[in-house]
């Protein structure tokens, strides 16, 4: 676990985002987060996401004011991880390919924005499942394997065993062909043992692994995908070591530049990792950094300036804090 840093600046930010964002957990408009600096020069993030995150930004403020506390918050240990660990890019590889966030509440907004970003070079496309109805899940999907693209689908454990399954069943077959994996179809975690013996989908798990999952159940899933923002970094080593040569893709939480920068550098180190779910950048109207965090034809190069120079923090967004 890290250590807390006595002699650390703290800076609060409020970020806010392109467009107003719909997730399953609710509606957003900007993000707010922490900034740590030690004397060294290191930085760190602390983002803890509404509705995701067991805890607060004013849960990680005063656990940062409270330096003998034995258990941290998790987007706060996290942060300090950041802040001790710094990354630099390694020679190999020079690139690292993303898949793209796709949006828009009409399924004719979401085919155009997943035509635009195709022709962007984004070769691995992410919807979220499980906001509406059941047959519009399955008319999208269908119509977006058309596009011959990889799909990575998110229900965000929006499902009963029923439904879930009915989805699979209904999917064509140029979708069952171009479906990277599903990822957390099922509200309850239990029933991945029934549900893996009728659906030949990859399977991947997020947002259950941050629990405490009996040794059958974490077999289950074919992908790890780790929030470390939620995770904290105790808990995302042990799922790396646990993954025992399974597939893992780090993916953010709308953190700014430096956590998104921190998640692709971890992604080009560790073994198992592939496409990462980095995207988000795209979704916030400006970043606390430069270089500017920007991802060029669905894939980051490590020989940029955004991984090459130092990062200097803008203070149109922040406020110093202590």
């Amino acid at each position: 676990m890290s250590k807390k840093n006595n002699r650390l600046k703290t800076y609060q930010y409020h970020l806010p985002l392109r467009e107003p964002l719909r997730l399953k957990q609710g509606l957003y408009t900007a993000r707010e987060g922490l900034i740590l600096n030690d004397q060294n020069g290191s930085y760190g993030e602390v983002a803890p996401f509404p509705g995701l995150s067991q805890e607060n930004l004013e849960d990680c403020l005063k656990a940062l004011a409270q330096p003998h506390q034995a258990i941290l918050p998790p987007a706060l240990a996290w942060g300090l991880y950041m802040l001790n660990n710094p990354l630099m890019p390694l020679a190999e590889p020079l690139e690292w390919p993303v898949n793209a966030l796709l949006s828009g509440d009409h399924t004719h907004q979401l085919l155009e924005s997943a035509e635009a970003l195709a022709q962007d070079g984004y070769r691995i496309l992410k919807l979220k499942v499980g906001l509406g109805p059941l047959s519009e899940d399955i008319f999208r999907v269908n119509s977006l394997s058309k596009m011959k693209l990889k799909l990575r689908l998110d229900a965000n454990r929006s499902w009963d065993l029923n439904t879930a399954q009915e989805f699979v069943s209904q999917l064509s077959e140029s979708a069952l062909q171009q479906i990277d994996y599903l990822e957390e179809p099922l509200a309850n975690p239990k029933l991945y043992l029934r549900f893996r013996q009728t659906c030949f989908l990859r399977i991947a798990l997020d947002e259950t692994l941050a629990q405490n999952l009996a040794p059958e159940l974490l077999k289950i899933p074919d992908v790890f995908v780790l929030k470390p923002m939620l995770l904290g970094p105790q808990r995302l080593l042990e799922l790396i070591k646990q993954a025992a040569g399974r597939q893992l893709v780090f993916s953010s939480v709308f953190e700014s530049g430096l956590g998104l920068r921190y998640l692709a550098l971890l992604s080009q180190r560790t073994p198992g990792a592939v496409a990462a779910g980095l995207d988000t950048w795209r979704y916030l109207a400006d970043d606390l950094w430069e270089p500017n965090f920007i991802i060029k034809k669905g894939r980051l190069n490590f020989s940029d300036n955004l991984f090459t120079q130092p990062l200097l923090l803008r203070l149109k967004w922040v406020r110093q804090t202590a």
